[in-house]
């Protein structure tokens, strides 16, 4: 019986440490041979894309063999012409992200102007290497309900991959929209940490830290794949897994789409919070809508894609924190009660007594009131700012502001150029950009002098991606690629500043605004009822350069492909601290014992009345140049030992460099064996006699780069180098048949994983578990310590 082609790959991997991103385009590749299935060396083979007619030819080995790489995803057309032989054509091969698809080319006798034309469809299955992964083809892309339509939730279709969802105060989950950075890049792949894994775009870094910096409205994409386990030596730089993306390209015919999402409060429930205080639905309203236009520029030669998304959101936030009472701003505190409902008793702080044994207690306020010549000015003036209780009978969480609208406005570009020069030399460019403004309220107290945590929060992305492709003859092929990546992410208080803090009464305060006072008790879950102006400022700059290059030589019977990538990756944020003050008030001054607290004495609001904070502070701001270098070496060779059995074999070297800052800011450890530099200061400091260790201070912080400590955060490992090996192997169709009834079984039990139809050719792959370890500096590990462990898995 003919032989099915279904894989059986049991895979090798030992990987020292996380690696580099590569490749994303497909490759058809297969064997040419006679009716008796005799190679046919020396033959040419022709692939060309049925959208666009750009051609791209191989031609065969001594074993009939053939390759042709770097195919964009899409569907082409295969022909082969012999003399004595009828002219071979199959069309309709789909081909996507990294996938081999195999065309296997039996010639008839005959004339080579007659043609054999074929409708079968390729095999799906990758007899060429043992990575395992699931593609999610366009037709997923863009049949799959999103909400918020964000790209990367499509990973959930993939095995082994599982959502850490993330919570979004009270709110819900964060991580549905494609400006839900740190939210949509929470994935655990193939068990992996979250924030491990590598986001590639059209090839290109589309990460710095473990997070993807863009993603792409989902009309834009071709098709993308996530790769649970990676033994190519090509690919890595990964604690978990890679998400290689693809975007759309051009093609002689123009296409075209637009839409419009809509969500408004008209379809939803009240919130229970609303609905608790006798509250109307908050008004609620959301639009998402876009552009893609794609076509040619120079038909069969030059082609554009180009896409548009934009995203006004207007969302309630129901929220319930604290707010002083009417007469607790007037000093009045004989109304106010604890939580058990006994009256609060407020202490003077100066009628502060010790005894012997230094227990110290405190005499009450009359009548629970502070006098009028006790309170601060500037205290009561702040006080008659906030919004007065709108729950009764409650002293704390005695405000709802049952609308909270937040606000949300997004707009997403990018575009994308292909050029063929000649069927041997293609190239393309991509560029996109993006940025949302958040204003959204962690108090619920809009339109006042409180910090509202988010007014707005920025974040922008920029990026690019140049790719040259170059065929050397009919066996080899060069490929360069540079890309850029920049992330940024902003918050400030735009409300609050402007506000006139010279209203108020303050004088020889720092900066020009409003300083940042917190009262103790009065929080809300997200944050505090704080007003003023606290820190804001850049505090995510992430920026990545990349080159990569790599060089594939075919040969009579392995494919050799020699390739590196070097990195230089900088973060610069800058965030200004508390550049106006804070000022902290508790209920330390204002409790009966002055050194231990308890729940029935004591109150912010009247130690912040009486002018007393319990501490302070200025500054603490964040501005930082780190760079670190990243590069990495590889050579793969995948050898056809037989038409039924390949071997892969791999080596990849990599070396990321220790993080250095351009103004050598970065502590690198502590000097326990050095004089302090405050030695002298404490030295000669009032006092110092009657301390014998002040008389030489030992220890202090070595910073990176000063005084001979060298300059980068930690000393780099050199020695990273993964040999990486596998196979693949073709059973008899006995064994396929039996396996195929097995899978059919276990599709109805999954059917939720999204897997294939079950006329579809299924695989059964063995792989060893990777497992992430505890690594020097910023990376993690990736170590084998359970030694071979088989599993059984599909292919997608």
């Amino acid at each position: 019986m003919k032989d099915v082609p279904i894989l059986a790959a049991i895979v090798l991997g030992i990987t020292v440490r996380a690696s580099c991103a590569q490749e994303f385009r497909g490759t058809i590749l297969g064997r040419v041979t006679d009716p008796q299935g005799a190679a046919l060396p020396h033959v040419l083979v022709l692939v060309t894309g049925e959208e666009t007619n750009v051609s791209a030819e191989a031609t065969t080995e001594d074993d009939g063999a053939y390759s042709v790489a770097f195919l964009n995803s899409g569907k082409y057309r295969v022909e082969v012409s012999l003399m004595g032989f009828k002219t071979f054509v199959q069309s309709g091969i789909t081909v996507g992200v990294t996938q081999h698809v195999t065309v296997d080319v039996k010639l008839q006798l005959g004339e080579i102007t007659e043609t054999v034309d074929v409708r079968a469809e390729a095999s799906l299955l990758d007899a060429a290497s043992g990575s395992l992964g699931q593609i999610i083809d366009n037709t997923r892309v863009e049949a799959m309900p999103l909400n918020g339509r964000m790209i990367f939730m499509l990973n959930r279709l993939a095995g082994g991959v599982n959502w850490q969802v993330p919570t979004f105060g009270a709110t819900g989950t964060s991580g549905l929209r494609p400006f839900d950075n740190a939210g949509g890049s929470a994935w655990s792949i193939n068990g992996g940490q979250t924030g491990t894994n590598e986001f590639l775009l059209d090839g290109a870094p589309n990460s710095t830290r473990g997070r993807y910096n863009f993603a792409p409205p989902v009309d834009a994409v071709e098709e993308f794949k996530i790769q649970t386990n990676t033994y190519d030596a090509q690919y890595g730089r990964t604690g978990g897994g890679v998400v290689n993306m693809t975007l759309k390209s051009g093609s002689n015919a123009f296409r075209g789409q637009a839409w419009n999402f809509l969500k408004n409060d008209i379809f939803n429930a009240n919130d229970p919070l609303n609905n608790s205080q006798g509250e109307p639905k908050a008004p609620y309203q959301a639009n998402q809508y876009g552009v893609t236009v794609r076509g040619p520029i120079v038909r069969n030669k030059t082609f554009f894609m180009t896409t548009y998304e934009g995203l006004r959101e207007r969302v309630p936030f129901p929220t319930r924190t604290s707010v002083p009472t009417e007469s607790e701003r007037r000093g009045d505190f004989s109304q106010s009660y604890t939580d058990q409902g006994t009256p609060l008793v407020i202490y003077d702080p100066l009628t502060t007594t010790c005894d012997a044994a230094g227990r110290c207690t405190r005499t009450p306020f009359p009548n629970n009131v502070l006098p009028s010549s006790r309170m601060s000015p500037i205290a009561q003036r702040i006080l008659a700012l906030y919004p007065l209780p709108n729950v009764p009978g409650q002293r704390l969480n005695n405000f709802v502001n049952p609308v909270n609208t937040g606000r949300y406005d997004y707009d997403s570009e990018l575009g994308r150029i292909d050029h063929s020069f000649s069927a041997a030399s293609k190239l393309f460019v991509s560029m996109h950009h993006n940025h949302r403004d958040e204003f959204r309220s962690t108090n619920g107290l809009q339109g006042t002098f409180a910090n509202q945590g988010q007014w707005p929060q920025t974040r922008i992305n920029r990026g690019a991606t140049v790719d040259w492709v170059k065929s050397m003859g009919t066996r080899s092929l060069l490929n360069v690629r540079g890309g850029y990546t920049w992330f940024t992410e902003s918050v400030e208080q735009l409300e609050v500043k402007q506000f006139d803090r010279n209203l108020l009464g303050f004088t020889n305060l720092p900066g020009q605004y409003m300083p940042r006072i917190g009262l103790d008790q009065y929080n809300v879950s997200g944050g505090t009822t704080s007003v003023g102006v606290g820190s804001d400022g850049r505090g995510t700059d992430d920026r990545t350069a990349s080159i990569q290059a790599s060089y594939t030589r075919h040969l009579a019977r392995q494919s050799l492909k020699l390739g590196g990538e070097y990195r230089n990756v900088q973060a610069r944020p800058i965030t200004t601290g508390d550049y106006n003050g804070f000022f902290n008030f508790t209920r330390s001054f204002t409790q009966r014992d002055p050194n231990a607290g308890d729940s029935a004495s004591g109150n912010s609001v009247a130690s912040f009345l009486l002018g007393y904070p319990a501490n302070a502070d200025f500054g603490g701001g964040n501005d930082r140049r780190e760079q670190w270098h990243y590069t990495a070496l590889y050579l793969q060779d995948d050898v056809r030992v037989s038409a039924k059995l390949t071997v892969n074999l791999g080596l990849r070297w990599d070396y990321e460099s220790g993080v250095t800052d351009a103004e050598n800011r970065l502590v690198r450890g502590f000097a326990f064996d050095q004089a302090s530099p405050l030695a002298a200061q404490v030295r000669n400091a009032p006092g110092a006699a009657d301390c014998p260790a002040c008389a030489s201070l030992m220890s202090g912080l070595q910073f990176a780069g000063v005084n001979g400590v060298p300059r980068q955060l930690f000393d780099a490992d050199r020695d990273n180098v993964q040999p990486r090996a596998g196979f693949a192997y073709a059973l008899t169709a006995r064994i396929a048949e039996r396996l195929l009834r097995d899978d059919a079984l276990h599709r109805q039990r999954h059917q939720r994983q999204g897997r294939r139809s079950r006329d579809r050719p299924q695989s059964v792959r063995g792989a060893l578990p990777r497992r992430p370890l505890a690594g020097a500096g910023r990376e993690r590990g990736l170590v084998d310590t359970d030694g071979p462990r088989h599993q059984l898995r599909r292919s997608r």
